[in-house]
C-alpha cells in the first residue's frame, strides 16, 4: 500500500536526510525521538535526570544539526495540526528503519481508521452522549495509529476526545512508544503511555501525557473507578 504523505511529512523526510549526514540514520532518528519526547515530559516533570538525558544526547551534534533537529519536530506538529495522522509511524517504515528481524510493521493509518469505523457502533454513540468519557486501551499500540484513528473518528462524529476520552496504551519497544507519546502528546490526547510487555504486565516506564496532566485524570479515572466499584 503505497502512503500519500502530507507536505509536512514530505519536508520531514528531506530535512531529516540533512541532518547529521555522516551519522547512522537509525541512531539520529531515535535521538530525535528521544528528546523531543523529553522535552515534552519535562514540561510538567523538571526531572533533573531527563534533563540531563536530555543534553547528554544533544551533546553528540553540532548546533546546526540541534536547529534542524528542533526544525523536525516543528513538521510534526504542523502535520499533526493539518490532520490527524500516524505521522511518525508512516515517516518510520518508508526510511526503512524498522527492525525487520522481528517482523516490526506499523498497520497504515488508512487501515487503522478503516477498523476504528467499522467498530463504531450504536453502542459506542449513546456510552458517549451518557457518561462523561469513556476509556480505550491498546495492548500493543505501536505509534498509536490505532488510537489516533479514534480520536479523530470522535471528531467527525461531534464529539471532543480532549475532554470525553482517555487511552491507556503499552508496547515492548522503546522507541515505537515514545513515538506513540509525542503524536498522543501533540494532538492533546488524555492518557499513558507505558514501555512493557503487556503478556506477562512488566512495565518498565510510565508516561502521562501533558492533557493528563492539564485535565486532572487522576482525579478525574480514581472518581470513575469507585463509582464502578460501588456499582458492582
Amino acid at each position: 500500500m503505497k502512503i500519500m504523505f502530507n507536505k509536512h511529512q514530505k519536508a520531514f523526510i528531506k530535512l531529516f536526510n540533512e541532518v547529521a549526514r555522516s551519522f547512522n540514520r537509525y541512531r539520529v532518528f531515535e535521538d530525535f525521538i528521544s528528546m523531543s519526547g523529553i522535552a515534552i515530559q519535562n514540561a510538567f516533570l523538571k526531572s533533573d535526570g531527563l534533563e540531563q538525558k536530555y543534553l547528554k544526547i544533544a551533546g553528540g551534534y553540532q548546533n546546526d544539526d540541534l536547529s534542524k533537529l528542533s526544525d523536525l519536530l516543528a513538521e510534526v506538529v504542523l502535520g499533526l495540526e493539518m490532520k490527524p495522522c500516524d505521522f511518525l509511524g508512516e515517516i518510520f517504515m518508508e526510511l526503512g528503519l524498522e527492525n525487520k528481524d522481528m517482523g516490526q510493521f506499523f498497520t497504515p493509518y488508512d487501515i487503522s481508521k478503516a477498523i476504528s469505523i467499522l467498530n463504531w457502533d450504536k453502542e459506542t454513540e449513546l456510552l458517549l452522549q451518557r457518561e462523561s468519557f469513556i476509556t480505550i486501551a491498546d495492548p500493543a499500540c505501536g505509534t498509536a495509529g490505532t488510537i489516533i484513528a479514534f480520536y479523530e473518528l470522535m471528531l467527525e462524529r461531534g464529539f471532543n476526545p480532549q475532554k470525553q476520552l482517555w487511552a491507556s496504551c503499552i508496547d515492548i519497544d522503546p522507541l515505537a512508544a515514545m513515538m506513540a507519546y509525542i503524536q498522543m502528546s501533540l494532538l492533546g490526547i488524555p492518557g499513558e503511555v507505558l514501555i512493557g510487555n503487556s503478556l506477562t504486565l512488566k512495565i518498565n516506564q510510565v508516561m502521562h501525557t501533558p492533557m493528563h496532566f492539564i485535565g486532572d485524570w487522576d482525579l478525574k479515572l480514581d472518581i470513575y473507578r469507585r463509582r464502578k466499584e460501588q456499582v458492582a
